[in-house]
């Protein structure tokens, strides 16, 4: 949760309804343990209450301001040691937030008010002022970032990376179309998207959506682009069908010796005893 000076930057001071935006406040009604704090918190949002809605986004917006604020901390103190021009700053998100888009709260769908997110690379030195202020509006995955900080150092990308390097695209190029897919197995969800075209599945059964015409995805042409469905839809399989194999094959496990450079680190971390 934000800090109560900039809550109240965005938060109604004559916000009457029952959600706990203060953490104090929340751990004396709920306790310390997380889950229990999650279930109180959400338990007195009332779904249909403009007003608590509203009050949701404004906790959010308040906790963006937050990390922002958290970033620059980080920055300045780089900048002070010296470090800043030897460093890449990679900022990134896991998910977004959803507040009722597409009738539900948190992030337990696929749409893009949660798959959209926030991927800013700040790269040193000669090479990286070339990308400077340069905003990129192709499609690019998270699975991208580890082989684009590689490709930019120099280093070698291991083989059975699924992701691309973004580096030819910052030199001008462009490259194959990025097939994106998600899934939230929880709850039986997959989506796959393909340029502007997207298709979710889930228990209720396909949705197609063009984002160049309707990137709020509110009309589903599930029942008039059939062939372009069936395109994706295969393609979705393939992809599944990769991924589950591949998830199977982790489940036997993989005998590795960590080196004593590694376990120090660990132990360092706080990771070992």
């Amino acid at each position: 949760m934000s800090k109560p000076a900039t809550r109240a930057l965005f938060a109604d001071e004559d916000y009457d309804g029952a959600v706990i935006g203060d953490a104090e406040q929340l751990r004396r009604v709920s306790g310390e343990n997380w889950p229990e704090q999650h279930n109180v918190f959400w338990s007195r949002v009332e779904r249909n209450r403009a007003s608590d809605r509203k009050h949701l986004v404004d906790l959010y917006d308040a906790g963006i301001r937050d990390t922002d604020t958290q970033i620059g901390i980080l920055l300045d103190d780089l900048r002070a040691r010296g470090l800043l021009e030897n460093t890449i700053v990679v900022v990134v998100s896991d998910h977004g937030e959803e507040f009722l888009e597409h009738g539900q709260y948190l992030h337990e769908q696929l749409y893009e008010e949660l798959l959209h997110v926030p991927l800013i690379i700040s790269f040193p030195g000669d090479k990286g002022a070339r990308y400077r202020g340069r905003r990129e509006k192709s499609l690019v995955r998270l699975v991208d970032v580890a082989p684009t900080l590689l490709d930019f150092l120099g280093l070698p990308i291991p083989e059975g990376f699924d992701g691309l390097s973004l580096v030819p695209l910052l030199e001008g190029g462009t490259g194959p179309p990025r097939l994106v897919s998600s899934s939230w197995l929880k709850a039986g969800k997959r989506a796959l998207r393909l340029g502007d075209w997207k298709l979710v599945v889930d228990e209720r059964g396909p949705e197609l959506y063009d984002l160049a015409a309707d990137p709020l995805e509110t009309r589903n042409l599930a029942a008039v682009e059939t062939a372009r469905l069936e395109s994706l839809a295969s393609e979705l399989r393939r992809v599944t069908t990769a991924a589950d194999e591949f998830r199977y094959e982790l489940r036997g496990g993989v005998a590795v010796q960590a080196s004593q450079e590694a376990l120090d680190q660990l132990r360092a971390l706080g990771y070992l005893n």
